[in-house]
This record gives C-alpha cells, sequence and structure tokens, in this order.
C-alpha cells in the first residue's frame, strides 16, 4: 500500500482554497454596483457601447473623450442616441462645487457621500430628475476616487416586509437648503463654495419624498433614490441623533412607526452597499455613464483643488419627466420635447 503524501494533500487544498477565494471576492465585496467580473464599471472606447453598459451595469466609463465644453457635449449625444430626449450643456465641477452633506456644504477635505442627482427645483412626482448622467474627468488630480451604490441591490437587502412597503412608501422630508445652493451649478472655475456668503439660508421647507418611484415606461427602471436635496449618511445620522430628524411619517400614515422602520432598513442597506462599493478613479479624458434612477454615486476627499470635471444630465426615452426649465445656472442642448414622450408635457422657457 503507497504512503499517503500528506504535504501535497495540503498544498493541493490550499492552492484550491487561495483560487475559491480569489474568485469570491468579486462577486461579494467588488461588485455590488456592477456586474462586470472586476466589480468596476467596464471601459469602453465606443459610446453607443458606453450607453450599452450602462443600461445592463449601472455604470460604465468611456474613454477618449476631447474634454473640452464641445467635446463632452458631442460626445452625450453620441453616447444615448436616438434615446435621448433631453440633453443639458456640461457644468463645470470643481472648487464652485464640493457638494454638501444634508443642508450643510462640505469641503474638498471631506467625502461626498452616496446621493442621486437632482436639484429642489424638479419635482418628485412626475419624477423630473436626469435617468443619466456623465461626470467626465476634465484636470483629476490624486484622491478623490469615485464609487457607486446599487440602490437595487440595497433594496434587495431589506427585510422583506419593508423591501414590499418601500415600493409604495411617501414621507415628509425638511428641506433646510444652505446659502447660495442655486450657485452650485455656475460655471466659474474661480469661486470656491462654502465661501463667507453674504446670504442668508433659505427658510426650510416640508416635502412630501419618495424613495420608489414606479416607471410606467420601462417597468424594470423604477426611479429608486434617496432625496432631492441629501444624502444617506445625512439622513441616518440625523434619524439616529436628533430629536426632530429631517425625516417623518405623513399626517394620514396608517402605520407611522413602520414606515420610519422602512425609511432605516433602507438608510442602512444603502450604507451597508457604500461601504462594499469598489472605488476607482478616472484619468483625463474619461467619462463614466450613470443610471441615474438606479444608482447612487459618491467620492473620496482630495487635497488637489485643482481637480475639474464635466457633469451632464440626460433625460432617455425611459426617464419619467423632462422638467419644463433647466435649472439655475443649467442650459439645455437639447431641449425638452413638447410631445413623443407621455411625461414632458410642458414647453420649456
Amino acid at each position: 500500500m503507497r504512503p499517503i503524501c500528506w504535504t501535497s494533500s495540503i498544498v493541493a487544498v490550499v492552492a484550491v482554497l487561495v483560487v475559491c477565494s480569489k474568485r469570491a471576492v468579486p462577486s461579494r465585496g467588488l461588485q455590488p454596483r456592477s456586474l462586470a467580473p472586476s466589480g468596476l464599471p467596464e471601459r469602453t472606447s465606443d459610446p453607443g457601447k458606453a450607453f450599452e453598459l450602462a443600461r445592463e451595469q449601472g455604470a460604465s466609463i468611456l474613454t477618449g473623450v476631447d474634454m473640452s465644453a464641445a467635446g463632452v457635449s458631442d460626445a452625450s449625444f453620441h453616447v444615448f442616441g436616438e434615446a435621448l430626449l433631453a440633453v443639458q450643456a456640461p457644468v463645470h465641477v470643481g472648487t464652485n462645487n464640493f457638494g454638501f452633506k444634508g443642508g450643510t456644504p462640505i469641503t474638498n477635505l471631506e467625502a461626498r457621500p452616496a446621493h442621486v442627482d437632482t436639484i429642489v427645483q424638479y419635482r418628485v412626482e412626475p419624477y423630473e430628475a436626469p435617468d443619466f448622467f456623465m461626470l467626465c474627468a476634465r484636470r483629476p488630480s490624486p484622491g478623490g476616487e469615485s464609487f457607486l451604490t446599487s440602490l437595487r441591490a440595497a433594496v434587495r437587502r431589506m427585510p422583506a416586509e419593508h423591501r414590499k412597503h418601500i415600493d409604495r412608501l411617501s414621507i415628509v422630508q425638511r428641506i433646510q437648503l444652505p446659502p447660495d445652493y442655486d450657485r452650485l451649478s455656475d460655471n466659474s472655475t474661480d469661486r470656491t463654495q462654502a465661501q463667507q456668503s453674504e446670504h442668508a439660508a433659505p427658510a426650510p421647507t416640508d416635502r412630501v419624498e419618495r424613495f420608489v418611484v414606479p416607471n410606467p415606461i420601462a417597468g424594470q427602471r423604477p426611479a429608486i433614490r434617496i432625496s432631492s436635496f441629501s444624502d444617506a449618511d445625512a439622513l441616518l445620522a440625523a434619524l439616529e441623533t436628533e430629536e426632530a430628524p429631517p425625516v417623518r411619517p405623513l399626517p394620514t400614515s396608517l402605520r407611522p412607526d413602520f414606515d420610519m422602520q422602512t425609511v432605516m432598513h433602507f438608510l442602512r442597506a444603502v450604507a451597508a452597499e457604500t461601504a462594499e462599493a469598489a472605488r476607482f478613479r478616472l484619468e483625463e479624458g474619461e467619462c463614466v455613464v450613470v443610471d441615474n434612477f438606479l444608482t447612487a454615486h459618491g467620492r473620496e476627499a482630495y487635497t488637489d483643488l485643482g481637480r475639474a470635471m464635466w457633469q451632464v444630465w440626460a433625460w432617455t426615452n425611459e426617464s419619467l419627466a423632462v422638467p419644463p426649465a433647466a435649472g439655475p445656472n443649467r442650459e439645455w442642448l437639447k431641449r425638452p420635447p413638447t410631445s413623443g414622450h407621455a411625461a414632458a408635457k410642458d414647453e420649456v422657457e
């Protein structure tokens, strides 16, 4: 009888475990956002392919883009093609817009939490936020890595009863905007957000919001969202610590406690997805194309104030509504249609 070679057996077992563990990582820690094997948005130089990947996987990265305003504008038309209903001119994102957390402006030294792109001037019902956007690296810098959070995966994390409830849940949200909120889209490269403002903050207002807005145009793409002005981290922190948090049930709610439990489950699920999302860096000439209905996004902190990006908002034939006006310091490249889209009923200015 031949002796068993324990050394060889152990080595073989260890090798199998190492291979299995390497294969397991992308399907868990690195792949909550994208279905790509690496867990990162797939890169392509083909604009049409970039749109196809963003539709299938939630995001993609288009390479080789001319980073002039005209070049980025042209790229947006090539990406969205015949599906494009409306698109805005590129908006400069640099020192003029570090973003904010809740109602408080942040700086470049703070991470921008997971959020969806919209502005308070856009309605929630019908939902007027863009269903896709592009963020282009005009001048990248060390740090400031981007991340993409799957909101569909966040909903799947919730307990079944709350997962079902969030589809029809409406809540009241207190909106407290910072001073000069309307200047976040000011296309100025020499303005710094959160510098001492001469203007007072607007008075807080209450607004009925939803986390999930059904999509009768494309049922597989409901608009899963967080807030018209805030982010998951800020709302979660306020709900856990403040006596009068910015989210509360509708006065007519039959189950207010259950409503708030659902809110907490959703926000915690978004936080968990964000913690697992892969971080990535855009190089100069690259644009990330993001499904703004199914994906939240954010960035890490950075120190180089020369960092500059272009932001382009787009409405395709699967969007829910095109706003009649572009918004403060924004302008249309292609105006919203007056027909041919069920939700786009208003003329633009």
